[in-house]
């Protein structure tokens, strides 16, 4: 049976342990503080992983509880990290992202040129339209040639579908936002709403062949299933909706918007077709970063050591200061096999800004790449 009295008795011996160990973090959190002082003058590195190492072994060997107080060391030197970071950050002019992130709001993107991939009527011209109501906007036919129009300076933004509630991530676009130095500045979640379209007139049971892109015909798979069609394939719905206009026939139809339908004067057979709610996340990329006066999404690209538990260590540095993840996401390295690069969106925190800056310095400093994308809004 359990004695309370021994308990509480235990419970007392705990708390007055506490409290010791409450006045010994505070001097060795003061003590952090003084050797940032130090490494200002001299710009030292903040992380020595031998010396951290060396402390960790002390750990484990210190007795019989040393499996448990080593991990406890390695979060207190983390914080203590995160906070000499938070002490030199102000003085390290060579961290350019500290001017970047600092520097004049504007009120809204300026106006412009945008690429979208796809041809007119496309998903992603809508999608422009309405991340860029006052830019003109053209098509290309890849993801990576709207990277490169903006990277040559032939675009000022370009318009990029990142991920979809039905067919996931856009690996493709991923893979540009590694290889291309462009900045996202500004992101929507867009629903996309697939409709039949055929020319004028035509009523359902006329029609014969179907005509999209694979990921819609899937999506519409349960519907199509219903009539009694063949599926001709796409590069893009807007494509298809073009053709079934040029075509001008009534057992042709194609899956595609609303917007298409309107430009190439098809008529909406039904409206009511994707077997799920579908919507895209698109993002606006430019050749520099531009801060608009609601932005609160830092996105960042890097890559990890070959250690274990090195992911968790720079998760756990977000939870330290107190940031939201938002998502994350990994791809391969294509020239390192089994390693990989990670996208990370995080919120920025309206009451605290500057602990979003010092997450950013410690991942700069401390990782073997870090790849700011930029800071945005998202409707």
């Amino acid at each position: 049976m359990l004695n309370l009295k021994d308990l509480n008795s235990i419970r007392e011996q705990i708390d007055k342990t506490d409290e010791l160990l409450f006045d010994l973090l505070t001097c060795r959190f003061g003590l952090s503080k003084d050797v940032a002082q130090e490494k200002i003058k001299s710009f030292s590195p903040v992380y020595r992983k031998e010396r951290e190492s060396e402390i960790l072994k002390k750990a484990l060997e210190s007795g019989n509880f040393g499996q448990y107080i080593a991990p406890i060391m390695a979060e207190i030197m983390r914080e203590s990290r995160i906070l000499q970071y938070g002490e030199l950050l102000p003085f390290d002019k060579e961290f350019k992202l500290n001017e970047t992130l600092n520097s004049q709001k504007v009120p809204r993107l300026p106006s412009g040129n945008a690429c979208f991939c796809g041809s007119e009527g496309a998903y992603s011209q809508m999608a422009a339209s309405v991340l860029l109501p006052d830019c003109k906007n053209f098509g290309t036919d890849s993801f990576e040639n709207v990277c490169k129009a903006v990277y040559d300076g032939n675009a000022d933004y370009g318009v990029l579908p990142i991920d979809n509630t039905t067919a996931g991530t856009v690996d493709e676009v991923y893979d540009c936002l590694i290889k291309y130095n462009l900045f996202i500045v500004k992101a929507a979640t867009i629903p996309i709403s697939h409709c039949l379209l055929g020319v004028k007139g035509t009523s359902i049971s006329e029609i014969k062949t179907v005509c999209s892109h694979p990921q819609a015909l899937n999506q519409c798979s349960e519907y199509l299933n219903t009539l009694d069609i063949q599926k001709e394939q796409f590069a893009n719905t807007a494509f298809a909706a073009e053709y079934v206009s040029k075509k001008n026939d009534k057992s042709t139809a194609a899956i595609a918007s609303k917007f298409a339908a309107q430009i190439y004067d098809l008529e909406i057979l039904n409206d009511k077709i994707s077997k799920n709610v579908n919507t895209t996340r698109f993002i606006v990329l430019a050749k520099e970063p531009v801060i608009c006066s609601k932005a609160n999404i830092i996105s960042i690209i890097f890559s990890l050591p070959h250690e274990s538990g090195s992911l968790s260590s720079v998760l756990s540095v977000f939870n330290a200061l107190g940031l939201n993840l938002l998502k994350i996401q990994s791809r391969p390295d294509k020239n390192k096999p089994w390693e990989y690069f990670f996208y990370l969106d995080f919120s920025v925190p309206e009451d605290n800004p500057e602990n979003a800056l010092v997450a950013l310095y410690l991942l700069e400093k401390e990782l073997p790449f870090c790849k700011f994308l930029g800071i945005y809004s998202e409707n």
